[in-house]
């Protein structure tokens, strides 16, 4: 056999190696982005999660101070002002709860005068706050102001965030 026909059949074998080499990585590369897709997915998800579970868990966390203060004319005095409260932890979820009297920064001395109920809830990496002001009415009935319901931020509120 000619060295030419060897030669030949060894470039056709190594080019052979080389394109299932190239293969072969490709698959490896195109598996292992695969696999990070799927993990940022994941962690996405959870995050929503989070995200919804902090924001209902901080809701009733406000309707449930409103009932529990609702025909209550003596918890002012008792109540701390813009001090968080810590409510329930269920589930990995820590609801927390403040009082705040933004006419004069104490809750005791006037019982007419409306006040801000401050609600948060941590889930996981989520974290939501709430705020609604409630107006006291005729025995110790408490009235919920609709339009200052709202979600707030840590920025908007003076009561230490921990």
């Amino acid at each position: 056999m000619p060295a030419n026909q060897i030669r030949h059949g060894c470039r056709r074998r190594g080019t052979a190696y080389v394109l299932v080499l190239s293969i072969t990585t490709l698959l490896i590369v195109l598996g292992i982005s695969a696999t990070f897709i799927a993990r940022g997915d994941l962690e996405q998800n959870q995050l929503e999660h989070d995200q919804a579970n902090a924001r209902v868990c901080a809701q009733y966390t406000l309707d449930y101070v409103q009932k529990l203060r609702d025909g209550d004319t003596t918890w002012r005095l008792e109540a701390p002002h813009a001090r968080w409260i810590s409510f329930l932890n269920i589930d990995g979820v820590s609801m927390y709860y403040a009082y705040v009297d933004p006419i004069d920064s104490d809750l005791a001395n006037d019982s007419t005068q409306p006040f801000l109920i401050y609600s948060k809830a941590i889930s996981g990496n989520a974290k939501r706050m709430f705020v609604v002001e409630m107006i006291p009415g005729e025995n110790g009935r408490l009235i919920r102001n609709t339009d200052s319901f709202k979600q707030i931020t840590a920025d908007e509120i003076n009561i230490p965030v921990n």
